[in-house]
């Protein structure tokens, strides 16, 4: 079930149009930058993944500018360890279960 919030807001984004999701995406994306940052801060040869996420975020917020790179972007973020693990487990729940493929009948023993 939608929550009061949850519907406005898809109201929004689809009454928005394109710089209104823009926004959405650069303000959810902010939010996350104090974590990634924090986690990834010290480690080791990440350097560039903190300054590209950085300026992605920032680029975001110019909802008046094309983001002429934004399939280049996406593709480098998914390079990213830790959405590799995200998208690699969001699969994994969206494949059905062997009990959701059998026959019906298979399940009736």
């Amino acid at each position: 079930m939608q929550s009061l919030v949850e519907g406005a807001v898809v109201q929004a984004l689809r009454d928005g149009g394109g710089e209104a999701v823009r926004l959405y995406v650069a303000a959810c994306a902010e939010r996350m930058a104090p974590l990634f940052m924090g986690l990834r801060a010290n480690v080791p040869g990440r350097e560039w993944d903190l300054d590209f996420y950085a300026e992605s975020v920032r680029d975001l917020w110019y909802a008046d500018r094309p983001l002429a790179d934004a399939a280049e972007r996406v593709r480098l973020l998914e390079r990213f360890p830790e959405l590799r693990a995200a998208l690699l487990a969001e699969e994994r729940q969206l494949q059905p279960s062997r009990n959701d493929t059998a026959p019906a009948f298979a399940n009736s023993a």
